[in-house]
Formats: C-alpha cells, structure tokens, sequence
C-alpha cells in the first residue's frame, strides 16, 4: 500500500495544471485548447482561433461563417518513471444561427499505466462532454454560458457537473491605423465537489473568475499586431488560493502567418513563458505553441490545434 501511495503523489505532482496550481483537483478544466490563446500566454479572453467552446465561442458570432470544427491535442514529457506519457486530446464543433450559437465538445487527459501493489494497473484519467450556448446582441455584446459533465479516474471514480459564464463587449477605432478591440470577464470551475467514495475526501472544483482582452492593430492589410492582458483568480478550493496574469503579444503578415509570445505569471513560483506560430489558408487555422516554466517550476507543453471555419 506504501507504494501505491507514493506511485499516486507522484501521478497527482505530474498531472500539468498541479504545475501551476498546487492541489486544485480536475486539471483538465484549466487547460485552454486553442494554441493561439496559449502562446500568447494563456489569455482566455480575446478572440479564438480553435477549439471555440473551451476559449471563446462568441468569436463564431463575429465570423462570416456558419460552421467551426477544431481538433486539439497537448503533449507532456514522459515520466520519469516508466509509465507512460500523459496526453490531452479535444475536439468541438460549433453551429452559428444568426446571433445565437450552439458548441458541443469533449475533452480527454491520461496516459499513465502505473503497476499497483494489487497486481492490477492503475490508469488515471478524466474526460469532459461539454456543452455551451452563446449569444450577440446589441451588436457589441456578446454572452455565453455552458455545462460540462466530468468523469474523474485516479484509484476510485466519480462524476459531477460544472458551470461556466462569460460575457464580451467588442469595438473597432481608427486614429492613423484600424483598430479593433475585446473585453471579456467570465466566471468557470463552479458546481458539486467530486465523490470518490467513503474512503476518500471529497473534491472541490477548480472555480475561478477573471478578466482582460486583447488589442488589434492594422497599420496595413500586411501588417497586425494584436496584444492581450489578462488577469484570474482561483478562489477554490481554499488551499489552492492563486492569482495569475498574463500577457501576450501576436505579430501576423499578410492574413496568412502569425508568431506569438507570452508570458503568465502565477504565484507560489509557477510562472511560465511561452511561444508559437499559427498559419490561416482560407477556412483552415493551425496552430502550435510551446510552454515552459520559470523557477523550480519544471512544466513542459506542447500543444497543436487544428480550426475549420465553413
């Protein structure tokens, strides 16, 4: 049983969003999908370009498309023990009718086969079925709210919901360049703690709030330089109190190539800086990005998204 125990500390300290949020439970609601988001530092609140439901899904409202379909996946070092090799797969789709919105996912973590002292392998693992509803009015604004069912494996298993909200405002300028911009505060992580069983303490959700935006500035139709900031508070549970900010930065030329940095600082020395680069061809976005920490913070990530716009 000693061994078991220390096989689970070691799978809960490599599970990515423990990196960066000591002992939150369900790190697979904390991860944004989207590439471009996470390159730029993590700012869940501009535009998206992928994987809308888990980033932004008013971003379909302001496109000249009916349509998006995205496909995610996140790569983790490999263990250093051999276990194998924790991975994050997504895909979502979405249907615009008019003003209003519809986004349907599902989301996947795991990877790891840890042997057990009962001879059987223990396989951790959580998955999400996801669900959101958006709508445009007033032409500025825009509001979205959404539901996930969440499966949660580490020794025992246990299923509960959890409840997002966010709303947007979006403008446009023009002072010797065209100007555009988006704010955007949200509320995520909130519902019934997980229930693993008798044996276990039950679990709270990773609830959260923040707010930010992002910048957009055309000095020509080869030239955008779009910048985000960004601000959140994990306010759950009490023992994973943290406040994270973020900043981000994305030169594209001509429509067609997009380089990207940012950089997130989170307290309790999990900051981490990040990078990537994204190339739109007609409907198709893709995107890559790449984290590392700073300080004794050693999380690696390598994320790839894929975005259809019809």
């Amino acid at each position: 049983m000693m061994k078991l125990r220390n096989i689970l500390a070691s799978v809960l300290i490599g599970l990515p969003l423990l990196a960066i949020g000591q002992s939150r439970s369900l790190p697979i609601l904390e991860i944004n999908p989207d590439a471009r988001a996470t390159a730029m530092g993590g700012n869940q609140y501009g535009e998206a370009s992928s994987m809308l439901i888990y980033a932004n899904p008013t971003t379909l409202l302001y496109e000249n498309m009916n349509w998006e379909v995205s496909a995610a996946t996140q790569i983790y070092p490999k263990a250093d023990e051999d276990i194998g090799r924790l991975m994050f797969y997504g895909v979502s789709a979405g249907k615009r009718f008019g003003n209003h919105g519809v986004h349907v996912g599902f989301r996947y973590l795991g990877g790891y086969d840890i042997p057990a002292d009962e001879g059987k392998n223990l396989k951790p693992a959580d998955w999400t079925v996801d669900a959101n509803y958006s709508i445009r009015f007033l032409d500025h604004f825009s509001a979205t709210a959404g539901v996930s069912l969440v499966h949660s494996k580490v020794v025992e298993e246990a299923t509960t919901v959890a409840f997002n909200a966010a709303a947007y405002y979006r403008n446009g300028f023009e002072t010797g360049v065209i100007g555009s911009y988006i704010v955007g505060i949200n509320v995520a992580g909130l519902g019934p703690k997980l229930d693993y069983g008798a044996r276990y303490r039950k679990a709270k959700l990773p609830a959260h709030y923040g707010g930010g935006g992002e910048l957009g500035l055309d000095f020509n139709e080869q030239h955008r330089l779009s910048v985000s900031l960004a601000a959140q508070h994990y306010c759950y549970p009490k023992n994973a109190d943290m406040f994270t900010g973020n900043v981000g930065a994305e030169y594209t030329f001509l429509g067609l190539v997009s380089v990207r940095g940012g950089y997130t600082y989170a307290e309790h020395d999990y900051s981490r800086y990040s990078f990537g680069a994204g190339i739109s061809f007609g409907n198709i976005r893709f995107n890559v990005a790449h984290q590392r920490g700073l300080g004794d913070n050693e999380v690696t990530q390598t994320m790839l998204s894929l975005g259809l716009l019809l």
